[in-house]
């Protein structure tokens, strides 16, 4: 019998600023790589498609544990009296079993946090971000 290369969520670990942390429960990202189409004078066909800008963007959902202090300890966002002072973070997303790069950004900033109390169940947030460089396993520098 065959072992199946495909990956699956019990085996990934997510680090942030280097850190493990497990209470992740999901995560999400997209890289967004826009074409602009470019004219010429006095032509309504557009000569070629050309790249503009590259953005990355992604959100973590991680569960709250008591006196764990949120994303602010974790070195994502500063306290709000710190704004100013908030720092870039760095995320990885790493297959334990090959001990592969699945995802890492790095210069991230937080856009937006929410979380969730519902009745009977666990507190849950969520994290968006973006991030200034990242890389996947296919790639290995900065891009």
């Amino acid at each position: 019998m065959s072992k199946s290369n495909l990956v699956t969520s019990a085996k990934v670990v997510a680090y942030i600023n280097g850190n493990m942390v497990g209470r992740v429960t999901a995560f999400r990202w997209s890289s967004d790589s826009p074409r602009k189409a470019a004219y010429g004078l006095d032509c309504n066909t557009p000569y070629e498609l050309m790249p503009t800008t590259s953005r990355c963007s992604g959100s973590v959902s991680l569960l709250k544990i008591t006196g764990d202090g949120g994303i602010e300890s974790l070195g994502m966002a500063a306290h709000s009296s710190q704004m100013v002072r908030e720092k870039y973070f760095s995320i990885t997303i790493i297959d334990r079993v090959s001990d592969t790069l699945l995802f890492r950004a790095d210069y991230c900033s937080v856009t937006n946090q929410s979380w969730d109390i519902a009745e009977r169940s666990l507190v849950r947030g969520t994290v968006s971000f973006e991030g200034l460089y990242w890389n996947n396993d296919c790639q290995s520098s900065k891009t």
